[in-house]
């Protein structure tokens, strides 16, 4: 696997493991990720999954390898029905955060997330929105 298909699956993994499986306690949220061609649900709560990488550089060079450093940040789209308030789209946005805030896997590190346009949901369409920033670091040898 490249570096880039390791860090997607990594972090594609951990929303489907807490929050698109409920695994964090709460209740499953279908998510639409990357690639997928899967339409948005009719009703309920979702989620969008989009990896950024924003800078990737050679961090340093070793006696045998060289260590890459990627830096990007995650944005979880939150949706539910617009009718239901804000509350409840506000309370999957924390699930998210919670999921991802100070979350290290391998050299895969998350720092703390925001959420990006404040902590009131915009509309889209019948939806109520909240995107959640995540931001990371990543490293890989080569």
């Amino acid at each position: 696997m490249t570096a880039f298909a390791t860090l997607l699956h990594t972090i594609e993994e951990r929303h489907r493991a807490q929050i698109a499986a409920g695994g964090d306690g709460g209740a499953s949220v279908p998510t639409i990720y990357s690639a997928d061609p899967t339409s948005e649900p009719a009703s309920g709560q979702w989620c969008r999954v989009t990896v950024r990488e924003s800078s990737r550089d050679q961090a340093d060079i070793g006696a045998s390898s060289i260590r890459n450093r990627t830096d990007g940040v995650l944005l979880v789209e939150c949706f539910d029905e617009g009718s239901s308030g804000s509350k409840t789209v506000l309370e999957l946005a924390d699930r998210v955060r919670a999921a991802f805030q100070r979350y290290t896997s391998g050299t895969l590190t998350f720092r703390t997330p925001s959420l990006q346009g404040g902590s009131s949901p915009i509309r889209v369409g019948n939806w109520a929105r909240l995107i959640v920033a995540c931001p990371f670091q990543f490293d890989d040898l080569i």
